[in-house]
């Protein structure tokens, strides 16, 4: 059903380049790292749980699920991109300061790391390795530069949002 949804209504056509997979998405990533990994040019993270709100108030991630930001996750996430690949991550938060750590767990594993924030609880992260300290021209462009991203740059961009780059020296 998400698959056909995605066909249908956000131009998501899978071809020999895109694949789609169907599965737990930690089960999927355990497996691809045990057969070598270093096989995605592109990981997409856009995963939501039941998740009960905090009555209180609290600041808290609302999607992804924390398994899907833990360390050991993000670990897997890199293991299975090759060089120059991007993590994309959906992340969505009651309050901005969830959004700011997860920047932050994501700067220890990438040395690029762009939020793409169209409202103040919302971010898509991007995240890759790149050598020395390229511009943010230069890390937008090799981003953008990936057919699945694309699409997803210029539909979040559409909405003005506000940029922040993290590039770790």
């Amino acid at each position: 059903l998400v698959c056909s949804v995605a066909c249908e209504h956000f131009h998501l056509h899978p071809d020999d380049r895109l694949r789609l997979h169907v599965d737990d998405g930690m089960d999927f990533l355990e497996r691809a790292c045990a057969a070598g990994g270093s096989s995605y040019d592109i990981v997409m993270v856009d995963v939501a749980a039941n998740q009960k709100l905090p009555e209180d108030g609290q600041a808290m991630l609302v999607v992804p699920p924390p398994p899907y930001v833990s360390n050991s996750a993000l670990r897997l996430m890199k293991d299975v991109l090759r060089p120059h690949g991007v993590l994309a991550l959906n992340a969505i938060a009651t309050a901005s300061s969830p959004l700011d750590l997860l920047q932050d767990r994501l700067s220890r594993h990438f040395t690029c790391v762009c939020a793409v924030s169209p409202g103040p609880s919302h971010s898509v992260f991007l995240a890759c390795d790149m050598d020395g300290a390229p511009s943010s021209e230069q890390l937008w462009q090799t981003l953008s530069g990936h057919p699945v991203l694309s699409l997803l740059c210029s539909q979040t961009l559409e909405r003005k949002p506000s940029v922040v780059w993290t590039i770790a020296q």
